[in-house]
């Protein structure tokens, strides 16, 4: 994990360079003048030459957070709206399209223990309660984005922010696992519901 997050961070310096270069001469003017000392005179394009980098990371951390509060913002509002359709709250509502289709099985503990043997110091009996909420939480957050996509679609969902020019994904390599495809931490907890139906004990 520590060395794929260091080498993403490499990668990611080389391409906050490039996109660097790119993205200031598409943004700075030589005839901005930020500051001046008698005949002395720094002007904009001199400071983000210097300081490129940094104004692109800036940008996409920008962007990113901007993204967090449309997501947050649709994700509540295609709820709330779809709830008061259906005479329903928000958590009957996840109850019902959501936690319902939950299931893990044995063979999911079995082979998330497996997996991440070196994490347990204990044998899988013992574990198992962990388990089976960490792969709840996996199977929550699926099965909970696949469904404001489905409201998104329903309720015609219209996203106006745009990317910016010097936005890379792998920009900005993220220190926690979970979002990219791996498993989930065993600590990691599951929202706040109804119990899902759990597998038999090992």
């Amino acid at each position: 994990m520590k060395s794929n997050f260091l080498a993403g961070l490499v990668s990611g310096a080389v391409l906050i360079t490039l996109i660097g270069i790119l993205w200031n001469s598409q943004k700075a003017s030589a005839g901005d003048i930020l500051a001046e000392i008698g005949n002395e005179k720094l002007s904009e394009s001199e400071v983000r030459s210097q300081y490129s980098q940094d104004l692109v990371l800036a940008e996409n951390i920008e962007y990113r957070i901007l993204k967090r509060g449309v997501d947050q913002w649709s994700e509540s509002t295609l709820l709330a709206k779809e709830a008061k359709a259906r005479n329903l709250s928000v958590d009957e509502l996840l109850k019902e399209e959501v936690w319902k289709k939950i299931s893990v099985s044995n063979e999911q503990v079995l082979n998330f223990y497996n997996a991440n043997r070196h994490v347990f110091n204990q044998p899988v009996q013992q574990a198992q309660a962990l388990i089976i909420q960490a792969l709840q939480k996996q199977e929550y957050d699926r099965l909970k984005q696949e469904y404001i996509r489905q409201l998104s679609d329903k309720h015609q969902l219209k996203i106006h922010l745009k990317k910016p020019d010097s936005f890379a994904d792998n920009l900005l390599p993220s220190a926690s696992g979970g979002n990219d495809g791996s498993a989930p931490s065993p600590s990691a907890a599951a929202p706040t519901a109804p119990a899902a139906p759990a597998p038999s004990a090992i």
